[in-house]
């Protein structure tokens, strides 16, 4: 019999391997014991669900495709059975699935274990023993998660079988609020955007990742509207493409979030509701002023207001999630040209008390239609006046406080002194620094529900609070951050799934394993090698397999698209900056690479570099080793570095042993380019076609 497991991810028992192998489940349950031995599958194994229960048939269909694939079922599904149909007790070898109100049977197969089940929502138990399979959830939630946990059990054989490792199980969710910010695709792709059956296979990661909750951003600009038909943006979904995403993510048990954001004041016929200063138009502003700051909107114009109530409802028509975001975080960044109390209708009022006017009747209004308001905090801290001037003294104006959660995204930027303040007229500004601020007990103190924390860094390095006690805070959960549709690529450069891997795996069971530990960097690889895998369209058996591989492979080893594993090679070369001193003039620059030689005969090779102010005329060249390298013209890299997606290069091309590979870069202009990194990347894999 194997270890019992508290806060560890691995160490399961394969029977199949005639030994001990890691068997990893992602993320780590609370308590798994493994009993000995597996249970034996194969396309005779039904799944038994009860009868009438329209989300438990949800999880049994997705079992039923995923095992039925890989056990080659007829139809490449399992069968489905009811409990009420006249088949007998199931089979040692049979699937059971049921909640504590929906599934008797279920509860008789894991027996003792039902004493164990969590109160949370998502909570399951699950036992693989000799006499029988059953998952049983504290809703049909938590057997979804519990038939996650037995994929990553389940190993496929050859000849139709399978084998799933004997265990006992008892889970459950340490926060609530597990979500992802991102938009959504266009109903009509352009080149190179994301497609909706993509972003359907983001929703299925997500679940993968035990996200409860999708924020979708930006509303307004890709959330088809009926009031205001002339808002939504070009090749906007349909309603029915938009009820098709919703529903798909309902059925993994995600919650489609809206939230109001103002960029229809882009709009030519909206204009006239932004709020600008008497000597400005919407086509010139004021100095200084970044474009975005244009879109707040006048709050004392009954039209605006109208126009933003018929908004929220049409977006909650659609995006039926229980939570609505309100952010007003950025409405008042007076350091970037924004302005509040400016125009006419408002210059004479007081700013503060227009500002929780203006929150707590968007608050009234989401609580009116049943959802729960998540409040951007940021401009209620003091530390930020700098960017909000006198808001944060709004913070005990806000009704409703006890109904509202607060999203907290400041923290890192206040302990680290981000905000210069003018704390008396005629002074000079000073750095507002607080090393010990924590916003959740801020906020509660302050009578608000509850805080959710936004993670931007990929490991929480900008979130001290919640890394300070490994992910164990006493607050409402939190998400990652990303504001537009992601494509792979994007996604894997600015490290979007390193982020979604160890959020996800630190929400649901903080610290398991130790964060920033070996085995949390093998987690979180194993994470990530899922993501690439779903994320090219695969079944979550193909990715689990895939990423076994990549948890089991040495530190340092990199995750590639489609779940192909590699070894990274840096220059050591200092940045090469090209930059011409006079028009015409030629600059060259050459970094280093060495490969060891016995990397040489890779199935694949890569080139990535990461580059400020790329060619934008055509006139920049690149070589590796004498041969010219394609690398695509993007704005991406324009004012800052950017990591540029991998370029296969012909393993023919490159050198192994003492002999450096030489990377020469050149540029014809008065204006140049930086190359900052450059990497070789091998793989054992050929590359995706």
């Amino acid at each position: 019999m194997c270890v019992l497991l508290v806060g560890l991810m691995v160490l399961l028992c394969s029977a199949a391997a005639g030994k001990d192998a890691p068997i990893p489940v992602y993320p780590a349950p609370v308590k798994i014991v493994t009993t000995g031995g597996v249970t034996v599958i194969g396309p005779e194994t039904r799944i038994v669900v009860a009868g009438g229960d329209a989300k438990l048939a949800w999880t049994a269909e997705m079992l039923s495709t995923e095992l039925g694939k890989s056990l080659g079922a007829a139809g490449g599904r399992l069968k489905i059975l009811t409990e009420k149909e006249p088949v007998g007790a199931p089979g040692a070898g049979d699937i059971v699935l049921g909640t504590l109100t929906s599934g008797a049977l279920a509860g008789k197969v894991v027996t003792d274990l039902r004493k164990t089940l969590s109160e949370k929502e998502g909570a399951y138990v699950m036992r693989v023993s000799p006499t029988g399979i059953a998952i049983l959830g504290r809703d049909a939630a938590g057997t979804f998660h519990g038939a996650l946990t037995l994929l990553q059990l389940f190993t496929p054989l050859e000849k139709g079988k399978g084998e799933i490792v004997r265990a006992d199980v008892a889970d459950y969710p340490y926060h609530f609020y597990r979500g992802m910010r991102s938009g959504l695709p266009r109903g009509k792709p352009r080149r190179g955007e994301i497609t909706i059956e993509y972003y359907k296979d983001m929703l299925r990661l997500m679940a993968f990742a035990r996200l409860n909750h999708v924020w979708v951003q930006g509303c307004s600009y890709n959330v088809p509207q009926k009031h205001h038909p002339d808002m939504n943006w070009e090749d906007v979904l349909t309603v029915e493409q938009i009820r098709d995403v919703v529903n798909f993510a309902r059925r993994h048990f995600l919650s489609m979030d809206g939230g109001n954001i103002n960029y229809w004041v882009y709009k030519k016929q909206y204009h006239h509701l932004a709020e600008l200063y008497p000597d400005e138009t919407w086509e010139k502003p004021r100095k200084g002023t970044r474009k975005m700051n244009r879109v707040i909107v006048c709050p004392s114009n009954p039209e605006a207001w109208k126009i933003v109530s018929d908004f929220m409802d049409d977006t909650m028509e659609l995006l039926d999630g229980d939570h609505f975001c309100i952010a007003l975080d950025e409405m008042y960044q007076e350091y970037n040209g924004a302005r509040w109390c400016a125009c006419k209708l408002c210059k004479d009022k007081d700013p503060v008390k227009l500002w929780a006017e203006m929150a707590n009747k968007l608050i009234a209004k989401a609580l009116a239609k049943g959802k729960i308001p998540i409040l951007g905090g940021g401009a209620l801290m003091y530390e930020h006046q700098g960017w909000y001037k006198d808001i944060y003294k709004a913070i005990d104006l806000v009704e409703n406080r006890d109904k509202i959660i607060v999203y907290n995204w400041s923290e890192g930027h206040i302990r680290r002194g981000a905000m210069y303040v003018q704390l008396k007229e005629g002074e000079p500004r000073v750095r507002l620094k607080n090393p010990t601020f924590s916003a959740t007990p801020y906020f509660k103190k302050h009578g608000y529900k509850n805080v959710v924390h936004l993670f931007a860094g990929v490991k929480w390095r900008g979130r001290p609070e919640m890394r300070e006690v490994n992910g164990k805070l006493d607050c409402y959960g939190g998400f990652v951050s990303y504001y537009h549709p992601m494509n792979y690529e994007v996604m894997k450069q600015r490290g979007a799934l390193a982020r979604l891997a160890f959020t996800g795996q630190h929400l649901w069971s903080p610290d398991i394993p130790k964060m920033d530990s070996e085995e949390d960097d093998r987690a979180c690889r194993y994470a990530e090698a899922i993501a690439d895998v779903v994320l090219a369209g695969k079944s979550y058996v193909e990715a689990i397999s895939a990423a076994r591989k990549a948890y089991a492979a040495p530190a340092g080893t990199l995750v590639l698209k489609g779940g192909a594993l590699g070894r990274g090679f840096k220059s050591v070369s200092e940045p090469v900056v090209l930059f011409a001193k006079q028009r015409g003039n030629r600059t060259e620059g050459k970094m280093e690479i060495l490969l060891p030689v016995e990397e040489a005969n890779p199935g694949a090779a890569y080139l990535v570099l990461t580059m400020y102010d790329w060619d934008q005329v055509g006139e920049g060249e690149i070589y590796l080793n004498g041969h010219k390298v394609d690398i695509a013209v993007s704005r991406q890299s324009n004012g800052r570095d950017y990591q540029f997606p991998s370029v296969v290069v012909p393993s023919t091309w490159l050198k192994f042993g003492p002999e450096p590979n030489e990377m020469k870069f050149v540029y014809k202009s008065t204006a140049g380019f930086i190359i900052k990194k450059a990497e070789i990347i091998l793989s054992d894999t050929p590359a995706e076609k």
